[in-house]
């Protein structure tokens, strides 16, 4: 994810709830590692959701297998396509800045 996507949201929440996605049915472990984020903050992310309505959780043994509600999965959504457009949004700034170079080397050359 890029600085613009981190600054518009929490950066670890609203990668947790993607990885969520992405997995299906995760444990918390993995999801610690996939978004860089400490264990402890996941746990405390996932309880946060789970009181919230975004995830339930059960148990699968000794780990804890945590899935997103149809609220959750609606509000990745809607993530997904906030990171979309802010992706797009900075390759046409990059672009312009390419297109801004090509231009300056052109005025140069003359």
């Amino acid at each position: 994810m890029n600085n613009t996507f981190d600054i518009l949201f929490n950066k670890h929440p609203a990668r947790l709830l993607v990885a969520l996605d992405s997995e299906g049915e995760s444990i918390g472990s993995s999801l610690s590692r996939e978004i860089n984020c400490t264990w402890c903050h996941v746990v405390n992310l996932l309880n946060k959701f789970e009181s919230s309505g975004l995830v339930t959780t059960k148990n699968g043994g000794r780990k804890k297998v945590i899935t997103l509600t149809d609220d959750g999965l609606e509000i990745v959504k809607h993530i997904k396509g906030v990171q979309k457009r802010v992706e797009e949004m900075e390759l046409r700034k990059q672009e312009g800045k390419k297109v801004k170079k090509d231009v300056k080397k052109e005025e140069v050359k003359k």
